[in-house]
């Protein structure tokens, strides 16, 4: 992939240890860090990370979903797509080392689901339980 004006917000989610970057028109590009949207950037929409095939599809179904490898940063899974006439695109850092359940804030005895081959996994929301019908706004 050449250098373009992506390639900056690619190397701080990588080394912000950030999981998503969401570019929208209209919108300041924005980053996911800490469970928590941040504002990053200035507004822009830049295909210039698609080669032509991608760009093709994207032109076609209104969707793409490639990945990126960058040697220093790292690999990044990409999807693009248009939604209620505008474009969209979300980025995410696909890690190396797979974090623990620990690390991930899990209890451990979702370990032994996390094994499972087959089957459902029930997962309850307080936020139900409490009788909200859905999640409070994050700020």
């Amino acid at each position: 992939m050449q250098s373009n004006l992506i390639t900056p917000y690619l190397s701080l989610l990588a080394n912000r240890s950030g999981s998503d970057l969401y570019f929208s028109t209209g919108a300041r590009p924005k980053m996911m860090l800490d469970g928590r949207l941040r504002d990053i950037g200035n507004d822009i929409m830049d295909r210039s990370g698609m080669n032509e095939t991608q760009a093709s599809e994207f032109d076609l179904n209104g969707e793409v979903n490639f990945a990126l490898s960058m040697e220093v940063l790292g690999r990044f899974r990409v999807n693009v797509f248009r939604q209620r006439g505008e474009t969209s695109m979300v980025i995410r850092l696909i890690r190396e080392v797979i974090p623990t359940l620990s690390e991930m804030g899990l209890p451990r005895c979702s370990a032994r689901s996390s094994r499972r081959r087959q089957g459902r996994l029930r997962a309850r929301s307080p936020y139900i339980l409490a009788g909200m019908p859905f999640l409070p706004e994050m700020s």
